[in-house]
């Protein structure tokens, strides 16, 4: 439950969370108690579900839930029900929320909602959404989490020099973004890798900075 600009005198608020760990593989969807004021309510009934799905809006399924109630001394700020998912896959995963907190005399209050799409691949980290200020544009996302590898006598050959075909077009279609002469420090990164069925085209190509892409955007698609 949010608390808005003027919360009533008897107000309660449950967090929910969704935590992504790729160091365990896990997904855990929780609720927690984190603010009572004015008169306690006899009872809180909160609860999560996770969903998983192939398609960035496409059709979900239900993996895994919890359903909690809690009376009497479990009422208390910082009191916390989970549920652990144990993920192998890659997939798009969204959580669904709902509290009804009950006061004696008052009545019931419910808020719900649900988390946007996040894709994770089989380590369970979380796709990197990076942003490129200078011409505004944020990386590409895939929209499946099962795109087939293409066999390699049939995917497109990569372009040694890629990088300074790119950084010319990409000069004269946005103008020079003070990268430096030869843009030392960063690479072409193929938003659709052509292990997946990408290809040389100039819009399928995002600059990174060599961490970003060796470290994380690379080690991502291994696990893909």
């Amino acid at each position: 439950m949010t608390a808005k600009a003027n919360a009533p005198a008897n107000f309660v608020r449950v967090a929910h969370e969704t935590l992504y760990d790729a160091t365990k593989g896990t997904i855990t969807i929780s609720s927690r108690i984190e603010i009572m004021t004015g008169k306690k309510p006899y009872v809180i009934w909160t609860g999560g579900k996770l969903y998983s799905g192939k398609d960035q809006y496409g059709k979900y399924t239900q993996v895994t839930k919890f359903d909690t109630k809690w009376t009497g001394a479990d009422l208390k700020v910082g009191k916390k029900s989970s549920k652990t998912y144990n993920n192998k896959t890659t997939n798009f995963y969204k959580s669904y929320h709902k509290t009804t907190v009950g006061w004696n005399g008052i009545g019931t209050r419910t808020n719900d909602g649900e988390t946007d799409e996040v894709l994770v691949n089989k380590k369970t980290s979380v796709y990197p959404e990076i942003y490129n200020s200078h011409n505004h544009t944020t990386m590409w996302k895939p929209t499946k989490a099962d795109i087939k590898v293409v066999p390699k006598d049939k995917r497109t050959k990569r372009d040694t020099n890629l990088k300074r075909k790119f950084r010319t077009w990409y000069i004269k279609q946005y103008g020079d973004p003070g990268w430096g002469a030869t843009w030392t420090g960063l690479e072409a990164h193929h938003e659709l890798p052509l292990e997946y069925g990408g290809t040389n085209s100039m819009s399928n190509v995002f600059p990174l900075t060599a961490d970003l892409h060796r470290k994380r955007v690379s080690p991502w698609w291994a696990s893909y």
